[in-house]
């Protein structure tokens, strides 16, 4: 395992992902092999999302809400619960606590990492950043699982990633969700980024359903495997 990513290495590389996304549409990816990796898979552990709420001022300051980040965590989670149970997986949620924290903070960060180096150098439209091997082929791996996936008794793991910025007067708010399935070697197999440009009150992540609607929308893109 990488050492642990400081939390602001973490927020820097989250905020290049989200300027990347500024110019290129919402991107689902599947790799080449997903089929056969993914038709053992019955049972998904979800690590505790990390996705938070920012209040964004007249000014266009960002701050972190930390009230409103454990709201939109809890509803991201249980909509990607529901979801995964909706298409027959057996779901358990692995919080980011425990004995096993340095280790779930460290997959975590190199899921940040890996996310804003394919949409700062692949998916982006500024030819001078874009590396041609890099576009090719989606080929990321955040390491063995093995010590995460045995103890916690399940096939895969789901990450999952972004923020909610509130509205202020001068500054439309946004949504930013990026979604990965790692199987046990660590193989990123599925990967979608979700981007809501507008985020007013009556449409983020804040209520409940808006979460499930996202959610969903993001696992529609995702291909059936039968088991």
């Amino acid at each position: 395992m990488l050492k642990s990513y400081p939390r602001l290495y973490a927020t820097i590389v989250l905020a290049a992902m989200i300027l990347a996304g500024c110019s290129t549409p919402a991107k689902n990816i599947v790799r080449v092999d997903y089929a056969e990796q993914a038709k053992n898979i019955r049972t998904i552990g979800i690590l505790a999302p990390d996705v938070d709420y920012y209040d964004v001022s007249l000014g266009g300051v960002r701050e972190k809400n930390d009230e409103e980040t454990d709201v939109v965590r809890a509803n991201v989670t249980e909509a990607l619960k529901a979801e995964l149970t909706t298409r027959g997986f057996t779901v358990k949620v692995i919080p980011r606590e425990g004995g096993q924290k340095q280790d779930l903070d460290e997959i975590l960060g190199l899921f940040t990492s890996i996310a804003g180096s394919y949409h700062g150098h692949a998916d982006t439209r500024i030819k001078a950043n874009r590396f041609p091997h890099k576009a090719a082929s989606f080929d990321y791996s955040v390491g063995p699982l093995d010590s995460v996936l045995d103890p916690n008794k399940v096939d895969a793991l789901l990450l999952a990633k972004g923020l909610c910025e509130g509205n202020s007067l001068l500054h439309p708010g946004r949504t930013v969700i990026i979604v990965t399935l790692a199987d046990r070697t660590g193989a990123l197999l599925w990967y979608h980024r979700y981007i809501q440009q507008s985020s007013r009150a009556g449409r983020n992540i804040r209520h409940p359903e808006n979460a499930e609607r996202i959610i969903k929308s993001m696992f529609d893109t995702i291909p059936e495997v039968p088991k």
